[in-house]
């Protein structure tokens, strides 16, 4: 911590923002959906619920949830919620958000953004409907605070 104090101190004169946040989130358990068997597993044992189900009515309700939620504490914090999707500065974007609106602490605002990672799709024609990879990206929140 010292070392970080003491780069603030030489350079002070230059740095115009600091941006502070956590450098990890711990969960307790986790949910592995790497693969298309497991959230398979997921749905069938853990929810408990068709698959066709999970895809088509569940998953959008819980994706619209959180980003209800999410609108709702930017509007409480008087804050933006911003929605991209593509590339996409982070930094660039907190960064202007905290001169124009010149917070100096607390919550920046709410990216909601579009991200490459796993995605799923149900593949028809086998007894028990099976799910496939497929490529695509879902939408990912990113909190930013100071």
């Amino acid at each position: 911590m010292s070392t970080v104090c003491a780069f603030f101190v030489k350079f002070a004169s230059l740095i115009v923002a600091t941006l502070e946040c956590f450098d990890r989130v711990l969960f307790k358990g986790h949910l592995p959906l790497a693969r298309a068997t497991e959230l398979e597993r997921f749905v069938d044992y853990f929810l408990g619920v068709r698959r066709n189900h999970f895809i088509k009515v569940l998953a959008p309700q819980y994706s619209d949830s959180l980003v209800a939620y999410a609108q709702r504490w930017a509007r409480k914090a008087n804050r933006t919620f911003l929605y991209r999707a593509g590339s996409f500065r982070k930094d660039q974007w907190a960064d202007k958000s905290c001169r124009e609106e010149r917070i100096d602490r607390g919550l920046v605002g709410i990216l909601c953004t579009m991200e490459t990672c796993n995605s799923f799709a149900l593949k028809y024609g086998t007894p028990r409907r099976a799910s496939c990879p497929c490529r695509g990206g879902n939408a990912s929140l990113l909190l930013l605070s100071r």
